[in-house]
């Protein structure tokens, strides 16, 4: 059985358009988020309490990250810079794990490169 090696070769996506611009509304889904919102806007929480749990209604907000694809394809380069600085799409491997977007990988590779993770 032929042993498989390791490769540090990193194949980022390259976007190109497939088909119509999806329609900014249609690329994440806010239905939980915003039943969450509406619970909070309706209770007596104040202050600080209110903000926070205002503030984490959003991390229920599903991206679709396909659609956003596409619609970066279409987009401004103003609007794709941004896109890119909010890790909707990533573009520069090395750029995405200084910016802390790929951790994980950046401690495999680091172990890999320094010989720990072979026997």
């Amino acid at each position: 059985m032929k042993e498989q090696g390791y490769t540090f070769t990193v194949n980022v996506p390259v976007y190109e358009a497939k088909g119509e611009c999806p329609n900014v509304l249609d690329l994440v889904d806010m239905s939980k988020a915003d039943k969450l919102l509406h619970l909070i806007e309706n209770s007596d929480v104040v202050g600080f309490e209110r903000e926070f749990l205002l503030r984490a209604c959003y991390r229920f907000d599903r991206f679709h990250f396909e659609r956003i694809a596409e619609f970066y394809c279409h987009a401004t380069p103003e609007v794709q810079e941004l896109m890119e600085e909010l890790a909707l799409v990533i573009i520069d491997f090395d750029q995405a794990i200084e910016k802390g977007y790929v951790k994980q990988t950046k401690g495999l590779r680091d172990l890999l490169e320094r010989g720990l993770g072979s026997e």
